[in-house]
């Protein structure tokens, strides 16, 4: 059976536990979540991300997130819902892949990881834009993951950054990856499967270093 769940019930799953699941369904760990919008205007758009796991794989970290728009509401592109001015005046940025994770202990961001495409080209290991709803209606969670550097063993608790949502703070990094699971290639109902993670892809990813950058300001000599 599928678990479709209602943005009604965000308050419930935002409480750091898994969500109750009636008998046969599975089961979802929500733990932390944050709105985004496509713009800073009250009246715009705004979906609910609920963070639903930071979990460590062989070289790398895999963050899992669902995305909901209350029922009624016109489904606009992810792009425009999750990324920043500066996304938008940068080829390539936002989508899927403007998920971040900070170590403020350590002064590290962590941004996602690439690999590179059969054209030679590098992507982002994160879903693709084809999981993005476009043309379904609000009112059920659709999950996403992104794929960042592995993080240091000995840090217990990350900071979530999705979007230009607020920062989800002290979140539990686990293990492995969540199952059942399947690859995504359209929309992925929260609760019903998670995404199947390329976990070769991931241990070997181009440049892992240029994802892993100091938590610093840069300021002129008058500045």
């Amino acid at each position: 059976m599928k678990q479709i769940v209602a943005l009604a019930l965000t308050g419930v799953l935002a409480s750091g536990t898994p969500a109750a699941a009636p008998d046969g369904e599975q089961e979802v760990p929500v733990l932390g979540s944050t709105v985004v919008s496509t713009t800073m205007e009250s009246e715009s758009a705004k979906a609910t991300v609920l963070v639903n796991g930071v979990r460590r794989i062989d070289g790398a970290t895999v963050v899992y997130y669902s995305v909901g728009l209350p029922s009624g509401v016109e489904t606009p592109s992810w792009y425009d819902l999750n990324s920043t001015a500066y996304d938008r005046a940068k080829a390539g940025s936002g989508g899927s892949g403007n998920v971040r994770l900070v170590d403020f202990a350590g002064n590290r961001i962590y941004a996602p990881l690439a690999r590179l495409t059969k054209y030679g080209s590098e992507e982002a290991i994160v879903s693709p834009t084809t999981a993005w709803p476009r043309e379904q209606p609000g009112g059920v969670f659709h999950t996403f993951y992104a794929v960042l550097p592995q993080l240091p063993e000995d840090l217990r608790t990350v900071d979530v950054m999705v979007g230009h949502g607020d920062i989800v703070h002290d979140v539990v990094v686990e293990d492995g990856v969540l199952e059942p699971a399947s690859l995504q290639e359209d929309p992925m109902v929260m609760g019903e499967v998670w995404p199947l993670i390329d976990q070769v892809a991931a241990k070997n990813s181009t440049a892992p270093e240029d994802s892993v950058r100091p938590l610093v300001a840069r300021v002129g000599e008058n500045g």
